[in-house]
Protein backbone atom coordinates (compact mmCIF):
# COMPACT_ATOMS: atom_id res chain seq x y z
CA UNK A 1 0.00 0.00 0.00
CA UNK A 2 3.00 2.29 0.31
CA UNK A 3 5.84 3.19 -2.04
CA UNK A 4 8.76 0.77 -2.25
CA UNK A 5 11.69 2.37 -0.43
CA UNK A 6 15.06 2.97 -2.05
CA UNK A 7 17.58 0.91 -0.07
CA UNK A 8 21.35 0.87 -0.38
CA UNK A 9 22.22 -2.78 0.41
CA UNK A 10 25.64 -1.78 1.76
CA UNK A 11 24.04 0.56 4.35
CA UNK A 12 21.00 -1.53 5.28
CA UNK A 13 20.64 -2.90 8.78
CA UNK A 14 17.91 -4.83 10.54
CA UNK A 15 17.63 -3.61 14.11
CA UNK A 16 16.11 -5.88 16.74
CA UNK A 17 15.18 -4.86 20.27
CA UNK A 18 12.56 -5.77 22.82
CA UNK A 19 11.73 -7.84 25.88
CA UNK A 20 14.51 -10.26 26.70
CA UNK A 21 16.87 -8.80 24.09
CA UNK A 22 19.83 -6.53 23.92
CA UNK A 23 19.49 -4.29 20.87
CA UNK A 24 21.28 -5.92 17.96
CA UNK A 25 21.76 -4.92 14.32
CA UNK A 26 22.26 -7.26 11.38
CA UNK A 27 23.59 -6.23 7.97
CA UNK A 28 22.32 -7.93 4.81
CA UNK A 29 25.57 -9.92 4.75
CA UNK A 30 24.87 -11.05 8.34
CA UNK A 31 21.36 -12.15 7.37
CA UNK A 32 22.65 -14.08 4.36
CA UNK A 33 24.80 -16.21 6.70
CA UNK A 34 21.71 -17.79 8.26
CA UNK A 35 20.49 -21.06 6.73
CA UNK A 36 18.02 -20.16 3.97
CA UNK A 37 14.47 -21.45 4.16
CA UNK A 38 11.89 -21.38 1.40
CA UNK A 39 8.16 -20.87 1.90
CA UNK A 40 5.52 -20.90 -0.82
CA UNK A 41 2.49 -18.90 0.24
CA UNK A 42 -0.81 -17.62 -1.09
CA UNK A 43 -1.87 -14.26 0.28
CA UNK A 44 -5.41 -12.96 -0.01
CA UNK A 45 -6.24 -9.31 0.40
CA UNK A 46 -8.38 -8.56 3.43
CA UNK A 47 -10.49 -6.25 1.29
CA UNK A 48 -11.65 -8.90 -1.17
CA UNK A 49 -15.33 -8.39 -1.94
CA UNK A 50 -15.26 -4.90 -0.46
CA UNK A 51 -17.73 -3.89 -3.16
CA UNK A 52 -20.35 -6.18 -1.59
CA UNK A 53 -19.64 -4.84 1.88
CA UNK A 54 -20.07 -1.28 0.59
CA UNK A 55 -23.64 -2.18 -0.42
CA UNK A 56 -24.41 -2.89 3.24
CA UNK A 57 -22.53 0.05 4.72
CA UNK A 58 -20.78 2.96 3.00
CA UNK A 59 -17.00 2.69 3.16
CA UNK A 60 -14.39 5.38 2.55
CA UNK A 61 -12.24 2.97 0.57
CA UNK A 62 -11.83 1.94 -3.04
CA UNK A 63 -14.41 -0.66 -4.01
CA UNK A 64 -13.20 -3.80 -5.70
CA UNK A 65 -14.41 -7.36 -6.01
CA UNK A 66 -12.56 -10.64 -5.55
CA UNK A 67 -9.25 -11.46 -7.09
CA UNK A 68 -6.91 -9.73 -4.70
CA UNK A 69 -4.76 -12.83 -4.30
CA UNK A 70 -1.20 -13.69 -5.09
CA UNK A 71 1.27 -16.53 -4.84
CA UNK A 72 4.90 -16.04 -3.95
CA UNK A 73 7.96 -18.02 -3.04
CA UNK A 74 9.85 -16.41 -0.18
CA UNK A 75 13.44 -17.37 0.65
CA UNK A 76 15.69 -16.19 3.45
CA UNK A 77 16.52 -16.42 7.11
CA UNK A 78 13.82 -17.66 9.48
CA UNK A 79 12.61 -15.06 11.97
CA UNK A 80 13.22 -17.55 14.77
CA UNK A 81 16.89 -17.93 13.82
CA UNK A 82 17.41 -14.16 13.72
CA UNK A 83 15.64 -13.63 17.07
CA UNK A 84 17.69 -16.41 18.67
CA UNK A 85 20.89 -14.80 17.37
CA UNK A 86 19.74 -11.57 19.02
CA UNK A 87 19.50 -13.40 22.34
CA UNK A 88 15.79 -14.19 22.47
CA UNK A 89 14.98 -17.43 24.27
CA UNK A 90 11.30 -18.36 24.35
CA UNK A 91 12.05 -21.23 26.74
CA UNK A 92 13.24 -18.97 29.57
CA UNK A 93 10.95 -19.10 32.59
CA UNK A 94 10.64 -15.31 32.70
CA UNK A 95 9.92 -14.85 28.99
CA UNK A 96 6.92 -12.54 28.63
CA UNK A 97 7.21 -11.81 24.92
CA UNK A 98 4.28 -13.00 22.82
CA UNK A 99 4.27 -10.80 19.74
CA UNK A 100 6.67 -9.46 17.14
CA UNK A 101 6.07 -5.99 15.74
CA UNK A 102 7.56 -5.12 12.36
CA UNK A 103 8.40 -1.59 11.30
CA UNK A 104 9.21 -1.26 7.62
CA UNK A 105 11.15 1.35 5.72
CA UNK A 106 8.14 2.08 3.51
CA UNK A 107 6.44 5.27 4.63
CA UNK A 108 3.36 7.11 3.57
CA UNK A 109 2.08 10.65 3.80
CA UNK A 110 1.82 12.15 7.25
Amino acid sequence: HLPVPEIDPSDYSLDICGIGLTKKSFSLDDLKKFPPHTVTATLQGAANRRDELAEVRPLPFIKFSGGSCGNAVWKGARLRDVLNAAGFDHLKDDCNAWHVVFEGLDTGPG
